[in-house]
């Protein structure tokens, strides 16, 4: 949830230096997506939408690819 957060804490600011386009954060729903993410199996699929960046830190994508 941490690594959650400090992402996206990160792209809003990228966001509002101009330096991405279009940026929802997620904020206040780091809990709802990490846990969600961990009852998930390996072989679970996931589609998460934009505001869902921890379900993908959760499952193991890297900050970088994110």
């Amino acid at each position: 949830m941490v690594r959650s957060r400090a992402t996206d804490d990160r792209c809003l600011s990228l966001q509002r230096q101009g330096r991405i386009g279009f940026y929802v954060p997620a904020s206040g729903q780091e809990a709802a997506q990490v846990g969600c993410a961990r009852a998930l199996t390996k072989d679970d699929w996931i589609f998460p939408a934009y505001r869902e960046i921890g379900v993908a830190l959760a499952r193991g994508v890297s900050r970088g690819a994110a």
